[in-house]
């Protein structure tokens, strides 16, 4: 067997095992938006000697509704959130 072979053969093989998401009216299984309500997000900063900020950190806190749609068509893809969720690493 080819070193490329073996390689071409288990992308295809974990094709078949993952679940992807797929936008149920335009087909898009690439880009996604996922939007969140309420939000609150707190960022950090530091001064340096120059007087200029730069970002040290940030954590948001989401207090409402979560949304998600499709990249392409927008559609309202919320059923498909859980999913999304056991596959953001």
């Amino acid at each position: 067997m080819e070193p490329g072979t073996q390689t071409d053969s288990r992308k295809q093989r974990d094709k078949k095992h993952c679940m992807r998401i797929v936008c149920p009216h335009c087909g898009n299984d690439h880009d996604f938006i996922e939007v969140a309500d309420e939000v609150v997000i707190t960022t950090r900063y530091i001064q340096h000697p120059d007087c200029s900020f730069s970002q040290a950190g940030d954590e948001s806190h989401v207090m409402g509704d979560i949304s998600f749609f499709c990249g392409e068509c927008n559609a309202d893809i919320t059923q498909f959130h859980p999913r999304f969720l056991e596959m953001l690493f």
